[in-house]
């Protein structure tokens, strides 16, 4: 008789660390025998065993060699399948919870209507940002060393004159000298945000259309080699406000940012399970130059929404209902409660919600 036992992933036979095992078994005087094999499961759910098994019959007791002599002859084959379901053994279920801040999320900043420019840091290991920008009038760059107008700053405006050219200029009036002019017909949209980029690398001014830096170029001009960009700063036309979101930039990532997310250290490979809850929108940091005493511990509307999805996803509610944790329930309850009325202080008077007033409801 010969056998031949496999497995599916995820298991494999002891002592051999194999999913298969061949064997070679001859029939005692009544006519039965019997194979013996342990299993080791590595990854929890169904596992398959499949086992095929050949009859040979022969006159002598001579074992049955890879090419069957012409005294065996093949008395039948069986096949056999059965399932079981692996459940991870031997170790405690442990439930974890984890928040993380993704620095690389978009800062957006809404301008007043009063051309005054909101200044933000320049980026320490690039010298350029992208940028989206919704606006239907012009919009106002200051590149400056430092955080305030200055005469040494240039400025790059985009959509001036009705939204028909753009132009680099220096100093800190609006009526500077152009140092270079280019028609830019409908260049920006009040509609839609549209991407772009601006870029100071190796004392060149450049602007231009898209995600990538120095393609689609609109803008280009040198400027003074002393000249060192620590601030940018963003305004608007008079009588418009604007959007302007930003993403941070690393070398070894780009745009994105990859989240390593914390599991026992005790696991069994493959028994992991969870829900990642995505909370994102309009953020606005805190200034402690500027204080919001309301708003003290929830300083963003991303903030506060990260607070409440995990209560608004009844998992710890739905699970105490039981008369013993009716305490647990009705904080938890009271917590959620809370977390409602400080979400109604980003409410707007179109009962939208947004960090800043003057900006564009997102949600």
């Amino acid at each position: 008789v010969n056998a031949l036992l496999t497995l599916s992933s995820g298991a494999h036979f002891l002592g051999s660390s194999q999913p298969f095992v061949a064997e070679k078994l001859r029939l005692g005087p009544h006519g039965a025998t019997s194979l013996v094999v342990r299993v080791v499961a590595t990854t929890p759910k169904i596992k398959n065993m499949t086992v095929e098994v050949s009859a040979y019959h022969s006159d002598t007791c001579q074992s049955v060699v890879s090419e069957v002599s012409s005294n065996h002859s093949l008395v039948g084959t069986l096949v056999k399948q059965r399932s079981i379901i692996v459940h991870p053994e031997g170790l405690i279920k442990t439930h974890m919870e984890s928040a993380y801040f993704c620095a690389n999320e978009q800062m957006v900043i809404s301008t007043a209507s009063d051309f005054t420019y909101e200044f933000i840091p320049a980026p320490r290991n690039r010298e350029g940002i992208v940028l989206e920008v919704r606006s239907g009038k012009a919009v106002h760059f200051a590149l400056s060393e430092d955080q305030e107008v200055t005469n040494k700053m240039y400025q790059v405006i985009i959509g001036d004159q009705d939204n028909s050219i753009s132009w680099i200029g220096r100093g800190k009036h609006g009526y500077t000298v152009h140092l270079y002019t280019t028609s830019t017909p409908h260049i920006l949209s009040s509609d839609e945000s549209r991407t772009f980029w601006l870029s100071w690398d190796r004392s060149v001014i450049s602007f231009g259309r898209g995600p990538v830096i120095h393609e689609q170029v609109v803008l280009k001009w040198k400027i003074d080699k002393k000249m060192k960009v620590n601030f940018i700063g963003l305004a608007t036309a008079w009588g418009q406000s604007a959007e302007f979101r930003i993403w941070n930039y690393n070398d070894e990532a780009g745009f994105s940012q990859v989240i390593h997310l914390d599991i026992p250290r005790s696991v069994l490979p493959g028994s992991e399970t969870g829900t990642l809850l995505v909370a994102g929108g309009l953020y606005l940091p805190y200034l402690s130059i500027v204080p919001r005493p309301t708003l003290d511990e929830y300083s963003s509307l991303a903030t506060i929404i990260s607070k409440i999805a995990p209560l608004l996803m009844g998992e710890k509610l739905k699970s105490l209902k039981n008369h013993t944790f009716l305490p647990i329930r009705k904080d938890l309850l009271k917590e959620l409660g809370s977390s409602i009325q400080n979400l109604l202080l980003f409410k707007k008077s179109d009962s939208s919600f947004s960090d800043h007033h003057y900006m564009t409801s997102h949600w």
